[in-house]
C-alpha cells in the first residue's frame, strides 16, 4: 500500500499500531514505543512501517525520541532510522554498533535486505567504526554521540557494503529525557528526472534549534518505493531508547509572522514553499492569545491563480487557531512565496508574532 500525506503515529496505545509490525524487544508502556525493551543485557528491538513511500518524491520523516540510562557510564549504543527496499523480504539487522541496520563483522551478523539509507541516532559511536560495521575501503574515526549516515546493502566498490558516507557530532549529546525529548528530521530529496533512482538526504538533530547539528549525502540507485523502519540496541539493563509523535509527509513550509495595523491585530504572514517540493493544500497553526479570534476573511493569492478565501476551521476560541488553505488550480512552482494578512478581533493583548506558528502540507 502507498502511503497517503501526512501520516502520523503516535504509539499512544498498548499494542501495535495495524500500519506498524514490531520485531525483538519491543514494548508500548503507553506513549512511547521502546526499542531494545526487557531485562537483558543485550536487547535489539524494530518498527517497521507497512506503507511503501515513492523516491520520486520529496519527503520528511519526523519523530521524538528520548535516551536514558540509569547508570552514569554510557550503557546503550543507540537508535537508527531506516529506509529498505519495499519489495525485499525484511529481517533485523545486526544488533550492537550496527543499530539493526548494518552487517556486524565481529562477530558476523548479517544486515537488513535491500537496505538503502542508514541514519544512526549513534550514543555510544560504533556505527561509524568500519572494522565493526559494514565494508569500506577507508576507515574513520568514531566518536560518541554523532549523527551518522550508511549506504545501502548491495556492494558497491569502492564504497562498499552498508558504507560510511557521513557522520558529525552533537555536542550537546544525544541522550534526552522522556520529559524533555530531542527530536529527529530526514528530508529526502529526488535529484530529478534526469537521475531517477537518486535523491539527497538530509538530517538534522533537533531542527527547532536555531543552529541544528546536520548531516547529509547523495544516494544512488534507489528502488522505486521504500519502507521506513526504527531500530535501537541497548547493552545494559539500565538503557532505554523510545520513539512517539512520528510524522512522514511533505517537507515543511518555512513560515513566519510580521505585526502589522494601527491596532497592531492584523499581521502579514509569509509561506515559502521548499526549494524540492511545489505548494499544495496546507494547515497554518498559531496560538490565539486569549480573548482574541481569527477574523473569518483570510484571502491569499499563489502564483497567477485568482485570489481564494482560506477556511477557518478553528478561529482561536479555545486557544489554538487552524486555518485551511485549498490547492490552487495553477500550477506552483518550488519556492513559491505566497503572502497574506491575517486579522484577530476581541479585547485580548495581541503578541509580536503568531505564537507557536506552523505550517504543514497536506496531499
Amino acid at each position: 500500500m502507498t502511503i497517503t500525506f501526512p501520516l502520523t503515529e503516535t504509539f499512544s496505545g498498548t499494542i501495535a499500531p495495524s500500519r506498524w509490525t514490531f520485531y525483538g524487544d519491543t514494548d508500548l508502556p503507553g506513549g512511547w514505543l521502546v526499542l531494545g525493551y526487557g531485562d537483558i543485557r543485550q536487547r535489539l528491538g524494530t518498527a517497521v512501517l507497512h506503507d511503501e513511500i515513492s523516491t520520486t518524491r520529496a519527503f520528511t520523516v519526523e519523530f521524538d525520541y528520548y535516551a536514558e540510562h540509569s547508570h552514569d557510564h554510557l550503557d546503550g549504543e543507540g537508535l537508527s532510522v531506516f529506509l529498505f527496499d519495499a519489495t525485499a523480504t525484511f529481517h533485523q539487522g545486526a544488533g550492537g554498533a550496527a543499530l539493526g541496520y548494518a552487517n556486524l563483522n565481529k562477530p558476523v551478523s548479517a544486515g537488513v535486505p535491500g537496505a538503502c539509507v542508514g541514519v544512526g541516532i549513534d550514543e555510544k559511536g560504533q556505527f561509524s567504526n568500519t572494522e565493526l560495521v559494514g565494508t569500506s575501503s577507508t576507515s574513520h574515526l568514531t566518536a560518541p554521540n554523532s549523527l551518522v549516515l550508511r549506504g545501502p546493502a548491495v556492494q558497491a566498490n569502492p564504497t562498499g557494503k552498508y558504507a560510511y558516507r557521513d557522520a558529525t557530532m552533537v555536542t550537546a549529546g544525544i541522550a534526552a529525557e522522556r520529559k524533555t525529548p530531542a527530536r529527529v528530521r530526514v528530508d529526502f530529496t529526488p535529484t530529478g528526472p534526469k537521475a531517477p533512482g537518486s535523491g539527497k538526504v538530509t538530517v538534522r538533530h533537533n531542527p527547532q534549534d536555531p543552529k541544528p547539528k546536520w548531516i547529509n549525502d547523495t544516494f544512488t540507485g534507489l528502488p522505486s518505493h521504500v519502507r521506513l523502519a526504527f531500530s535501537a540496541t541497548t547493552n545494559e539493563r539500565g538503557s532505554t531508547y523510545a520513539i512517539r509523535n512520528v510524522r512522514v509527509g511533505l517537507p515543511p513550509l518555512t513560515v513566519d509572522s510580521q505585526q502589522t495595523g494601527a491596532d497592531a491585530k492584523s499581521y502579514k504572514v509569509t509561506l515559502t514553499a521548499a526549494e524540492d517540493c511545489p505548494l499544495r493544500e496546507w494547515l497554518l497553526r498559531f496560538t490565539v492569545p486569549p480573548n482574541l479570534t481569527v477574523i473569518d476573511d483570510v484571502v491569499y493569492e499563489v502564483g497567477s491563480a485568482p485570489p481564494a478565501t482560506a477556511e477557518t476551521v478553528r478561529d482561536g476560541t479555545l486557544g489554538s487557531a487552524e486555518i485551511r488553505f485549498a490547492r490552487v488550480s495553477a500550477p506552483v512552482p518550488p519556492k513559491t512565496k505566497v503572502e497574506f494578512t491575517l486579522t484577530l478581533e476581541g479585547t485580548g493583548t495581541p503578541a509580536a508574532k503568531l505564537d507557536n506558528l506552523t505550517a504543514q502540507q497536506i496531499d
